[in-house]
């Protein structure tokens, strides 16, 4: 499945990219502590902790006691970690996202190149600059490996299309959504998609491949990710977690966070405070947990979580569905309109414990206080950071909105399935806690909205 980048037309604009990206990237590692790679990392620690254990130890374990296995997270960022530590240490692993990063904007490049001839490396810059996407490289963190398979499975798709149906870019697909899969579980309900996707492509398209071939195409593919994710899968379901992608705590802290944001919402109180009051006496959590006396030690680990994912389900179905509405909103508006600055200010430790005071533990019942207090109180350079990411997702999404007509009015039912369907999946996925960080994976099908969006202008006013 080769990039064909030496082919294109356009290679002095994208060396001049390659050489800026890689020289913008050089100054950030120069001028931030090389400690905010992990001590600024939402969740830092628990994608850390075991790839120290597999260097330590061999396994998925507990870095502390190798006889207990570790499962809390899937094995593919782990695997990535310890391989890069191995090799160049623990400082070369930002490094290396920032190379993942490129070879994502070389892909994303070919795509636009294949659907948009002429706006390739715009459109690569647009991604590899994107203020969202270029902080995230400079944590340790899960999403830059994660964008990289997802970017590939949409890659893929594309080619297929493309091409007029070949097996090995279905192959390619199913397998860029099963590393997904392995990387965080937030893409596994992408697997099911896998044996309609090519028939539906084919049914919107109606030109490239019989319906019976693009069945066995998805059929194959999905096969194909079962076989890759199936011994993780299994080595999962073996400890007592059920078959999953990671073991029951993930769910547990899943169904809670839901909880937690639709409660913050609806009562009006902080992230923090919602959290402290359903663990203690009165809260849900804690009643429940209080109400199983004795059973409740007997209970392993497992169990534990499985109870209170039903006790966290049960709660989140109580609330009225006006709460629901508000906070599917709230949810979506975050997707898609968070700038993701609170990663550049934790970068360069610029008023990060500012924002990140004013998001969980101010009140969540008003998203323009909200916003007003993040950027009160902004030092000046805080304030630059914010404006820049807020103000190019604002563009990002008005341009985006027409590169939507754009495509509608050309016909491209194929492209807008593909897009559209991604997207929308990501933004829902997460339910109630939607934010810049879960957008990164489809930050390509946004920038791409956005270049069809800078295109319909152009012919637009070329003709009036």
């Amino acid at each position: 499945m080769p990039l064909n980048i030496d082919r294109s037309p356009h290679r002095r604009g994208l060396i001049i990219i390659i050489a800026v990206y890689l020289v913008a990237n050089a100054l950030i590692l120069a001028l931030v502590n090389p400690d905010v790679k992990l001590t600024q990392a939402a969740d830092g620690g628990s994608w850390q902790t075991p790839a120290l254990a597999l260097l330590a130890h061999g396994g998925f374990v507990d870095l502390d006691d190798p006889s207990r296995p570790d499962t809390y997270r899937p094995p593919m960022y782990p695997l990535f970690q310890a391989g890069v530590m191995m090799v160049a240490g623990v400082d070369a692993i930002v490094v290396a996202q920032i190379l993942l990063l490129l070879f994502v904007g070389l892909m994303f490049r070919n795509f636009v190149r294949d659907w948009l001839p002429g706006w390739e490396n715009i459109g690569m810059a647009l991604l590899v600059f994107n203020p969202n996407v270029l902080s995230k490289a400079h944590f340790v963190q899960s999403e830059i490996l994660f964008l990289t398979f997802v970017t590939l499975a949409f890659w893929a798709t594309a080619k297929y299309v493309k091409t007029g149906g070949s097996w090995r870019y279905a192959l390619g697909a199913g397998l860029g959504v099963a590393l997904a899969c392995l990387t965080r579980p937030t893409a596994q309900f992408l697997l099911f998609a896998l044996p309609v996707l090519f028939p539906l492509l084919a049914a919107v398209s109606g030109r490239f491949v019989a319906y019976r071939i693009a069945f066995l195409h998805g059929a194959g593919t999905f096969a194909c990710a079962l076989i890759v994710i199936a011994p993780w899968v299994a080595f999962v379901a073996s400890l007592g977690h059920g078959v999953a992608l990671s073991d029951s705590a993930g769910k547990y802290r899943y169904v809670w966070d839901q909880v937690v944001m639709i409660d913050a919402q609806s009562k009006g109180l902080s992230y923090h405070e919602t959290e402290s009051r359903l663990t203690a006496p009165g809260g849900a959590e804690h009643d429940f947990i209080a109400d199983q006396g004795e059973a409740w030690n007997r209970m392993n680990v497992p169990e534990r979580n499985r109870a209170l994912i039903e006790v966290g389900i049960k709660k989140l179905l109580s609330y009225p569905l006006a709460d629901f509405a508000k906070a599917l909103y709230r949810s979506q508006m975050q997707f898609y309109f968070a700038g993701g600055a609170g990663n550049w200010h934790n970068l360069f430790n610029i008023d990060a414990g500012k924002v990140e005071k004013a998001w969980f533990s101010g009140a969540q019942d008003d998203g323009w206080n909200l916003l007003v207090r993040l950027f009160s109180g902004l030092s000046p350079l805080g304030a630059t950071f914010s404006v820049i990411a807020i103000g190019f997702v604002v563009v990002a999404r008005i341009v985006g909105v027409v590169g939507l007509a754009t495509l509608a009015a050309r016909g491209r039912w194929d492209l807008l399935m593909m897009l559209c369907g991604v997207i929308a999946y990501f933004a829902f996925v997460h339910v109630f806690v939607g934010n810049s960080r879960y957008r990164i994976a489809v930050e390509p099908m946004l920038m791409f909205l956005m270049l069809s969006g800078f295109d319909g202008l152009r012919r637009w006013t070329k003709r009036s």
